[in-house]
């Protein structure tokens, strides 16, 4: 009997049991928190504060020389980002339904804000929305399809981004938009010179 409430006692201490909540609920809750988190990522590129963090994040020597207090800029913004991933995790918890250490620390878990930044790319402000969705559809189709093989497949598509898409799937349509641009900057170009000859 001893033996047995101890067991019992070291499995809710490993655990937390949640209540069963409707999945409809959390999914507007988590539309919610992604609505506001992009209007605040929109207010802050646009403000004073926006241009202290790009300046910092081109050469934080120089900033500092400008008069910018880097140090309390980069703790505003730690703290701001963090309010964010407490608010998401709140949401995110009643969906596993059982928490623990070994799940809230997991290794995988920690680098998904990461993988996410990289697939869709860190200089444009719908990068990281493009990166969730991918993201997100490539974890649940490797799950399902590639259970044994889940890490390592998804390893090998991590290693081709970073090697093919530096900048990410942003990044990738920011290039494409340039080359269109040329392209149609240069047979502008030719026809007015056709347009001038004739």
């Amino acid at each position: 009997v001893a033996y047995y409430a101890d067991v019992h006692i070291l499995g809710n201490a490993w655990g937390h049991e949640l209540p069963l909540m409707n999945p409809a609920k959390l999914l507007y809750m988590m539309l919610g928190l992604t609505v506001v988190t992009l209007a605040v990522i929109y207010f802050i590129r646009r403000s004073r504060y926006g241009l202290a963090l790009l300046s910092i994040g081109g050469n934080e020597e120089a900033a500092e020389h400008m008069g910018i207090n880097t140090t309390m800029t980069k703790i505003v913004l730690f703290t701001i980002s963090s309010v964010f991933m407490g608010a998401a995790g709140v949401i995110w918890a009643p969906a596993l339904i059982h928490v623990e250490a070994r799940i809230a620390f997991n290794v995988f878990n920690s680098f998904t804000p990461i993988l996410i930044a990289i697939f869709g790319g860190m200089g444009q402000f719908y990068g990281p929305v493009v990166g969730a969705a991918i993201y997100g559809y490539l974890d649940r189709t490797l799950r399902v399809q590639f259970q044994e093989y889940f890490t390592l497949a998804f390893g090998i598509i991590l290693i081709a981004i970073i090697l093919f898409l530096p900048n990410g799937i942003a990044g990738l349509i920011t290039s494409l938009q340039d080359r269109l641009a040329r392209a149609t900057t240069s047979r502008k170009g030719g026809q007015s010179q056709q347009n001038a000859s004739t």
